[in-house]
């Protein structure tokens, strides 16, 4: 008897202590929470501000791009310069011109985003898909990993 109820349990119950419930809609406090983090790291970047965009982030943070993954391990690791060498010439703004959260749970959040880069005269200079996650680490969203199409230096 103890045997059959030890199956039924191990069906029943998830299979790892890591299984997370994934909604395609996030609940409006997450979904808030996770835009506002966004709307933050699009100010930070336009003002080319390291220690704000940091703050956006949980740790570690990953960026994938193309096939190089880049590990930022704690804060502190961005100056103003490297910011500054990922943008185009000639840019003096961009921003998230489209975002979509397509996958969504308590803890974790993935949103698809289009960006785009522009002249001060605010002529298109570019557009680039990326995938970002968000993570709900003690109850401080930031961004965990980033994988962009974005044309770096």
């Amino acid at each position: 008897m103890k045997l059959l109820i030890c199956l039924a349990l191990s069906f029943a119950l998830p299979t790892s202590a890591y299984s997370q419930t994934q909604v395609k809609a996030a609940p409006p406090d997450v979904e808030a929470a996770v835009f506002s983090v966004l709307d933050k790291l699009d100010d930070a970047f336009t003002r080319q501000d390291p220690v704000a965009w940091e703050q956006t982030f949980n740790f570690p943070n990953y960026l994938l791009t193309g096939s190089e993954l880049r590990v930022f391990e704690r804060p502190g690791q961005t100056t103003r310069e490297q910011m500054r060498v990922n943008v185009p010439p000639g840019w003096d703004h961009g921003g998230q011109t489209k975002r979509e959260i397509v996958q969504a749970s308590p803890e974790k959040v993935h949103v698809l985003i289009t960006t785009s880069r522009y002249r001060a005269d605010g002529s298109l200079i570019d557009s680039f898909d990326s995938l970002y996650v968000l993570t709900n680490n003690s109850g401080h969203w930031g961004v965990k990993l980033r994988s962009s199409f974005a044309q770096l230096r």
